[in-house]
């Protein structure tokens, strides 16, 4: 498994999103609509705030039809 290899996917509003970890900081990518942005960061800190192990979440959303 390389570096920074997916550990998970969850679904936020019917969004994939694309989520991986390294030294307890978890990263996570979603592709939606931008006006979400802030939305969808909230609820992914509010999945993952009671979970010891993770010292940071990092999100970052980008729009929709971009590879």
């Amino acid at each position: 498994m390389g570096l920074l290899e997916p550990i998970a996917y969850i679904s936020l509003q019917r969004t994939d999103a694309n989520v991986k970890c390294k030294d307890a900081v978890v990263y996570v990518s979603v592709e939606s609509d931008l006006s979400l942005e802030m939305t969808i960061s909230n609820q992914i800190k509010a999945l993952l705030e009671n979970i010891a192990e993770i010292k940071e979440v990092r999100s970052g959303v980008f729009p929709l039809g971009t590879d």
